[in-house]
């Protein structure tokens, strides 16, 4: 699907990551991108905390 757009993560877990941006192009190619730096820590729930 031309036009089409994906943003991951990319990296090591808990280090530092940069979001990569995909994009399917009209010709049928992908590019991509380094968007940015970023840091993802893990999220925490409920059961975490006894």
């Amino acid at each position: 699907m031309p036009g089409a757009r994906l943003v991951i993560p990319v990296g090591a877990p808990h280090s530092l990551q940069h979001l990569l941006l995909v994009e399917k192009q009209k010709n049928d190619e992908i590019s991509t991108r380094e968007i940015l730096a970023v840091f993802f820590v893990p999220l925490t729930g409920g059961e975490r905390y006894e």
